[in-house]
Formats: C-alpha cells, sequence, structure tokens
C-alpha cells in the first residue's frame, strides 16, 4: 500500500505560513495596542488625580488669602470709624461752646440756665432749652456710638463725667422734664439711672 505522504495540518489557522506568521503578528500588535491604551488610561486617572489635589490647594490657598486680606481691611475700616466718630463728635461740641461763646448775651443765658433757671425770663428760658437741646443731642449720638462699639472707652469715659455733669444742672433737669420722652429709651436710662455722686467733677466747676 503506498504511503500518503505527512502534509502539514493547522485546524486553528488554514491557509499556509504567510498568513499564519500575519495572524500571529496581528495579535501581538493587538496586545500591545491594548497594554498601552491600559496605561494611557492609568496615566488619565492619576495626571486628573494630581489636577484635582492641586486645585483644591490653590482654593484652599485662595480661600486664606482672602480671609486674611479681609481682615486687614476691616481693622483699617474700624481705625477709620473710630477716628471720623471722635473727629464729629469733638467738632460738634466744639462748634456748640464756639456759639455760646461767642456773645456775651448767650454766655450769660447759658450759665444761669444751668446754675439759676428762675432769674431767666420765659424767652431767655426758651433760648436756653434751645441750647440744652442742641448738646444733649450731641451727647445721645455719642452715647449711641459708644453702645455700638464705634468709639473708645477712653474717649467715652472722659464724656461719660462731662455729660452726667451737665444733666445734673438744676436748668437741665427743668429743661429735661418736657424734653426727655424726645431721646432714646436707653439713653434716658443712662442719664436718669445715675446720680450726682457719680460725677467726679468738684463742686467748684461752673461749666
Amino acid at each position: 500500500m503506498a504511503r500518503i505522504p505527512n502534509q502539514k495540518r493547522n485546524a486553528s489557522f488554514p491557509g499556509n505560513d504567510a498568513e499564519n506568521r500575519l495572524s500571529f503578528d496581528q495579535i501581538g500588535i493587538a496586545e500591545v495596542i491594548t497594554s498601552a491604551v491600559r496605561r494611557i488610561r492609568g496615566l488619565k486617572v492619576m495626571n486628573w488625580a494630581a489636577v484635582s489635589a492641586i486645585s483644591s490647594l490653590l482654593a484652599t490657598a485662595a480661600v486664606v488669602v482672602s480671609v486674611v486680606y479681609l481682615a486687614i481691611q476691616i481693622r483699617r475700616n474700624t481705625k477709620a470709624t473710630y477716628s471720623q466718630a471722635h473727629h464729629m463728635t469733638t467738632i460738634a461740641l466744639a462748634e456748640t461752646a464756639a456759639t455760646i461763646a461767642s456773645s456775651d448775651t448767650l454766655s450769660r443765658l447759658y450759665r444761669l440756665g444751668l446754675s439759676a433757671p428762675s432769674e431767666l425770663d420765659e424767652d431767655e428760658f426758651f433760648r436756653f432749652s434751645a441750647i440744652a437741646t442742641s448738646q444733649f443731642r450731641t451727647f445721645e449720638n455719642l452715647f449711641f456710638q459708644y453702645s455700638s462699639g464705634l468709639v473708645s472707652d477712653d474717649f467715652w469715659n472722659g464724656h461719660r463725667e462731662n455729660i452726667l455733669w451737665f444733666f445734673h444742672r438744676p436748668g437741665v433737669q427743668i429743661w429735661w422734664q418736657g424734653k426727655r420722652l424726645a431721646h432714646s429709651k436707653s439713653f434716658r436710662d443712662f442719664l436718669e439711672n445715675s446720680s450726682e455722686a457719680d460725677v467726679a467733677s468738684p463742686d467748684t466747676r461752673r461749666i
């Protein structure tokens, strides 16, 4: 019986050797591409994580800088507010004093209005009341600024003594009975809960 020559068989990759080599090469390239894609994807994930971390760090730094800047601005504004309140109150009180001192008639009227109101006639006491109204409006404004934290304790303490001294003068006590409701309750309580014993000025003080 004649032998049949052995033939090369390849059940998985039919065809000639060139085709088989091409198939193997294609599989190898596909694996390389797949591996590269996986690495690129991993690199992208890692890069996005790094970018996210850096963004969070920058955002935190920006918040810190903003808070520090705001604190500096508030401190500057507070100093400016203190200075402005001090200046305006000082000017208002100085103008009242200057107005009274500018006239002999007003000076006499104001002096008697404080200490001896019975010596004033009706028209004179009316003028004294107008001066007292202007003066105590300024006092109330200063009291409000102090209560709101807009002026320092040191500035307020000096004026507090002055306010109480004027309030307990005989003429101001008469004027106050007709004008007290024109002022805020907190200011009324501050004045009316005080006494002459709270005034540190000597008895010899005249104004």
